[in-house]
């Protein structure tokens, strides 16, 4: 079984990849059938996501998670937590604050990054 240290140091993988830009590894760490729901409520999927950053139309320039929980449940993993993401979106830059719950699911080929939900935290 996984422990949660496990799980946040997969995690930290996905958010390294995210700020680097580094389509190929978050194509490799993320479920085919992944959902990304932002906090604007628009929803993506892997391909239109990764598609997003691979163009530069997306870029996460910093990503700091705060009050982070972690439940395994079987072959799942649900985080929890507040974030602050320094990102730029079609060439405008913006701090986003807000809660998130991010969901990994076991597969076949190990931990995949299947699910994150973002709702803004109020100014």
């Amino acid at each position: 079984m996984i422990t949660s240290a496990e799980i946040l140091q997969i995690e930290e993988r996905r958010r390294a990849a995210m700020t680097a830009g580094d389509a190929a590894a978050l194509e490799a760490l993320s479920h085919d059938d992944l959902v990304y729901v932002h906090g604007s409520a628009a929803v993506d999927t892997k391909q239109s996501w990764i598609a997003a950053i691979r163009s530069g139309r997306t870029r996460y320039k910093d990503m700091k998670y705060d009050a982070v929980e972690v439940r395994i449940l079987g072959d799942a993993a649900l985080l929890t937590g507040r974030a602050t993401f320094e990102v730029e979106v079609n060439g405008k830059s913006r701090t986003l604050r807000m809660r998130f719950l991010n969901l990994w699911s076991k597969t076949a080929a190990g931990w995949k990054f299947a699910a994150w939900q973002a709702t803004p935290i109020p100014e």
